[in-house]
């Protein structure tokens, strides 16, 4: 990413956000306090906010986690399950689902990483078959 000093980035600021909006390249701007700031193209400051929207509330994060998991041949077969069988175990009631959903919001709202947060699926998933 380039960079500029914030005297050079005042005189010319109509041209670098025209450059910024045409080449998509974010340009550092540089201060003599080295509290720098970025100058991006608002299109993709939207799609950087939708992206970690998207990793906050989609499940997002478990995706990127499966994903890498299988570039790197993480992988494991399973059956698939037949819709026409009968459920092993009885529902959980919906106090309990809830309760373990807002588990996990707390952990992607906490900052947790991806082992963190499969983590803590996996100890509500272990929760729900020993219930």
């Amino acid at each position: 990413m380039p960079s500029l000093p914030i005297s050079t980035v005042r005189q010319n600021l109509f041209g670098l956000v025209q450059q910024v909006n045409d080449d998509h390249d974010p340009l550092t701007v540089v201060t003599k306090t080295g509290e720098n700031a970025v100058l991006v193209a608002e299109s993709d400051w939207n799609s950087l906010l939708e992206a970690l929207y998207v990793l906050r509330t989609h499940g997002g994060v478990q995706l990127l986690k499966s994903a890498e998991d299988a570039r790197e041949g993480r992988t494991e077969a399973r059956e698939l399950l037949d819709p026409e069988a009968s459920p092993i175990t009885e529902p959980r009631p919906a106090s309990a689902v809830v309760a373990a959903l807002e588990r996990v919001r707390a952990g992607l709202a906490g900052g947790a990483t991806a082992e963190q947060l499969s983590a803590l699926v996996q100890r509500e998933l272990d929760r729900h078959e020993t219930q």
